[in-house]
């Protein structure tokens, strides 16, 4: 049994689920990072927007938007949800992370 192997399978695993985020999933990250917006994206203008992202950007997305549960950004239906809990936090998260990701490679076919 390799270790090799297993990683690999599960990058592609992990690579497969961020093809697939969904518009609301990148809407709740956007609420719990940048609160203070005055304006969030639409679904239709997020699955627009993440296709600005790299794998890694929207594998960070998806962690941090399951931290909390929908309920608890996008409030029960019909009610609109003021501030989180610990608003800064999620924020603090997404600079960390940017701050310290490194540069993604770009490859351009010509």
């Amino acid at each position: 049994m390799t270790v090799v192997g297993r990683d690999t399978r599960r990058e592609r695993t992990l690579d497969a689920q961020v093809g697939r985020m969904s518009p609301r999933t990148f809407c709740k990250w956007h609420r719990m990072v940048f609160q203070d917006a005055c304006r969030h994206p639409t679904f239709a203008q997020a699955a627009k927007q993440i296709k600005y992202y790299s794998d890694r950007d929207l594998r960070e997305i998806q962690r941090i938007a399951r931290l909390l549960p929908d309920e608890q950004v996008f409030g029960p239906k019909g009610k609109h949800v003021g501030k989180l809990k610990d608003a800064t936090r999620y924020k603090t998260m997404w600079q960390h992370w940017s701050e310290n990701k490194g540069m993604d490679l770009v490859i351009v076919f010509e």
